[in-house]
């Protein structure tokens, strides 16, 4: 492709000279190493050009949590795309503003690109906010999406996208993620910081008679009355929580039920480190998932069908190690970094052709 990519995302990026354990590959550039899935295709003349979020902490608190975009970026963007060939931005957040600029100006060069992890609005269809979205995405020239469902919200709000949508399946670094040569402990973990059916999860683990502890880390308080074994840990570096997954008998995902993208970065990893996984079947799980393949499906809002498959596995060790061998034998043959990068290549090659 021998291009110049300028790269919006919506979180930190750390610029360093040498790999640190602690950073994940989205999250750290190296010198003398191409950024994140860009290091996996086959153009050694690739140049690339990352623009996070603003590190000032007041405008960081209003754009994350009152507009829910980066206007910062946006315009930091706009002020370098006579630069670059293709422009692609990960998650509305980071290309709703530029997207809207763009419209309004009638700017179509560079092509812009969007990794559309949330169905662009939300998936939402009220009015007037579908409108400017409609509106925007005038100026985009494709969608790449991780989870099948959100082509239907393309399909009906936003046909002419449609036809420049291609889903390419989330990756995980197998590098980051693997088994670690822990000694396992006795509770089992789950893991969220938004999107996720504590209620569910709790109701049921409070019905099962057992001495396994329930840990779930990322929320910083829940409004439900907890039961004796289950205790709830805040944010915590993300090599804790691999030890944690490693140290786990096997991880409970519970999800609520989105059209979109989400859960699907935890249960990989958890996946790729070698651990049964019991998640709930929604939209973006079932592209991932066999059940009692790879890992165990739970029905949405099911306290009954929950408490059942956390006692199958409590009760059944040797289906922890066979769900566990599989999950990770399943990332290891189709959901790397390098598969999405290699899928990523050839959707990003078609959608420049349009």
């Amino acid at each position: 492709m021998g291009k110049k990519f300028l790269v919006l995302v919506n979180w930190h990026v750390h610029r360093k000279k040498d790999q640190e354990f602690f950073y994940q590959s989205p999250n750290i550039i190296l010198q003398n190493r191409r950024y994140w899935f860009f290091n996996y295709w086959p153009e050694r003349d690739i140049e690339t050009e990352v623009i996070d979020y603003s590190r000032f902490p007041i405008v960081h608190f209003f754009e994350k949590n009152i507009f829910r975009f980066y206007v910062i970026q946006g315009f930091k963007a706009l002020t370098k795309l006579e630069k670059y060939d293709i422009l692609i931005s990960h998650g509305v957040q980071s290309a709703i503003v530029l997207a809207f600029i763009r419209s309004f100006l009638g700017i179509n060069y560079p092509p812009h690109i969007i990794i559309d992890v949330g169905c662009l609005n939300g998936g939402r269809s009220r009015q007037p906010e579908l409108i400017l979205f409609q509106f925007a995405m005038n100026s985009v020239s494709g969608l790449i999406y991780h989870a099948k469902s959100q082509k239907k919200h393309y399909d009906k709000y936003f046909p002419k996208l449609a036809r420049r949508s291609i889903f390419v399946p989330f990756g995980v670094d197998t590098e980051f993620f693997k088994p670690l040569d822990l000694e396992q402990e006795n509770y089992i973990l789950s893991v969220g910081y938004k999107f996720r059916d504590w209620r569910t999860l709790i109701n049921a683990y409070s019905k099962i008679r057992t001495n396994t502890m329930l840990k779930i880390v990322g929320p910083k308080k829940l409004n439900i009355k907890l039961p004796e074994n289950v205790s709830v840990i805040p944010y915590v570096p993300i090599n804790i929580l691999k030890e944690l997954i490693a140290r786990a008998k096997f991880i409970v995902l519970p999800l609520i039920n989105l059209p979109y993208a989400h859960g699907q970065m935890t249960l990989l990893q958890s996946m790729a480190m070698g651990k049964a996984v019991i998640v709930t079947k929604v939209a973006s799980t079932v592209d991932y998932i066999k059940d009692y393949q790879n890992a165990l499906f739970v029905k949405y809002n099911d306290i009954s069908d929950m408490k059942d498959k956390i006692e199958f596995l409590l009760s059944n060790p040797n289906e922890i190690i066979r769900l566990g061998r599989n999950a990770q034998m399943t990332i290891e043959n189709k959901f790397t970094e390098k598969h999405m990068a290699e899928v990523m290549y050839e959707a990003i090659r078609l959608i420049i052709s349009y």
